[in-house]
């Protein structure tokens, strides 16, 4: 028997390297820093087998997925299931699996001396973690404020998002209340996050641990494959996402400026569905296995997001690539970015295009504002945030 603590570490995400959503790298990189000098289950919720939900080399013990249902959005034939959701379970729509009663039984197979529930989205499975054995959970974003709920309001209009969005929140309160009242810790990627979250949870047991990402992993390998103008990067499957995106090329048709004939990137999941796609001087990849070649390719890298807690994982990804950054405030904010410095910052479509059109015409200005990038991601490394989530599990365990 091995004298390392045991840890069962419960997420829903991918745990991958390289994968458009950040919080993928994240992951993976708090599940191998714990692996280092714990005993780490990892205990995937898929809809499948779990395939792919791990990279293969991950520093782990054993590896127990477990198969969930699909989060069914909210079409006229599923009203009765979200009504029994809100008035019954008091659980938001995406709260997949509504229980988890394997949770103990794999606790005590391992001997865990630690849970960690990874996303908000797991809150709620705070009740079914054991009481004998303490319990982390790493919300990171405001799901209530954050959250897309595209599977019940995409194609919609502004009203139902909102009404969809009020009828939530008290799901995700529950869900925040059971992590407050259990948890013995809390992770959040943010201090405006700690701030919402100390309405369940007493700010003592709460800890920021900033968004970080793995610089090495995204440098420039040196040769020069720059074939396209403009690359947007993230999941597109999400109206947080796709809207602003779409809206920015639909700018850019009529934008002052040489936009006719430059070329438009979209990389990640739901890219290939955009009612852009196929339009000339638009490429769609849809899922990669891995969006670092892509920021290669662009001369200019826009982040265009209109919402958001915390910290842009694209924003911090194009900086390790040494791609010149355009953003919207809401996309700079949490980071270090400064606006002429290291990103150019604008808060309207036309902002934005003439930003990056400002620097497809300068070379050499392109190449001062990658390299202060790169310099700028140096302070969000994700092996230092692995580090600061490995010291937050021992306190845990030894405040239990």
């Amino acid at each position: 028997m091995s004298s390392r603590p045991t840890v069962v570490f419960v997420f829903d995400i991918p745990a991958r390297r390289g994968y458009p959503n950040g919080f993928s790298e994240r992951v993976l990189s708090f599940i191998n820093a714990l692996g280092e000098c714990w005993q780490v289950v990892a205990v995937p919720l898929a809809t499948a087998d779990g395939t792919g939900m791990i990279e293969p080399d991950a520093l782990v013990a054993a590896v127990v997925p477990i198969a969930v249902a699909p989060r069914e959005g909210g079409t006229p034939s599923r009203l009765a299931r979200r009504i029994i959701d809100l008035t019954v379970r008091r659980l938001p729509a995406m709260s997949y699996p509504h229980r988890l009663p394997e949770l103990r039984s794999i606790v005590d197979t391992y001997g865990a001396e630690l849970v960690v529930l990874y996303g908000s989205t797991l809150a709620h499975l705070a009740t079914d973690a054991p009481e004998s054995v303490p319990l982390l959970c790493a919300v990171e974003e405001d799901w209530s404020v954050v959250t897309d709920l595209s599977r019940w309001t995409h194609g919609h209009g502004r009203l139902r998002r909102a009404v969809v969005r009020f009828l939530e929140r008290p799901g995700v309160r529950t869900s925040y209340r059971h992590a407050g009242r259990r948890a013995q810790h809390v992770v959040v990627i943010s201090d405006a996050e700690r701030d919402r979250f100390s309405r369940f949870a007493p700010p003592a047991r709460i800890s920021v641990i900033p968004h970080a990402v793995d610089v090495s992993h995204f440098a420039p390998s040196g040769a020069d494959d720059r074939d396209c103008d403009v690359v947007i990067v993230g999941d597109f499957r999400q109206r947080r996402t796709s809207d602003p995106a779409v809206r920015l090329w639909r700018a850019s048709r009529s934008h002052r400026g040489n936009w006719s004939g430059r070329r438009w990137l979209f990389v990640g999941r739901g890219s290939d569905d955009l009612e852009i796609a196929g339009e000339p001087g638009v490429e769609t990849t849809g899922e990669v296995p891995d969006v670092g070649p892509y920021y290669h390719r662009a001369r200019v890298a826009v982040v265009p997001a209109e919402v958001g807690t915390g910290v842009k994982t694209t924003l911090l990804q194009a900086w390790a690539a040494a791609v010149p950054v355009v953003a919207t405030p809401a996309a700079a904010a949490g980071t270090t970015a400064v606006h002429q410095a290291n990103a150019l910052i604008g808060d309207t479509s036309a902002a934005l295009l003439d930003h990056a059109d400002q620097l497809l015409s300068d070379e050499a200005m392109r190449a001062e504002l990658g390299a202060a990038g790169q310099r700028a991601a140096e302070a969000f490394q994700s092996h230092d945030a692995a580090a600061a989530f490995t010291d937050v599990c021992r306190t845990t365990l030894d405040a239990g």
